[in-house]
């Protein structure tokens, strides 16, 4: 999913951007209860991409 964000992101598409963000958000707080990320790392992944989608 955070690839989906990425290329929303690359293609200015701030609909398409918002969208893919929320679900993007749902498998990386996924991933920090599986194990996969440590949570502060997640939280700062999630930082960023939300101030990329902010900026479009």
């Amino acid at each position: 999913m955070v690839k989906k964000l990425l290329t929303a992101i690359e293609a200015k598409d701030a609909e398409a951007a918002k969208a893919a963000l929320t679900v993007t958000y749902r498998e990386l707080d996924k991933a920090v209860t599986k194990g996969v990320f440590k949570k502060n790392t997640v939280s700062r992944k999630k930082a960023r991409l939300s101030a990329a989608v902010n900026a479009l």
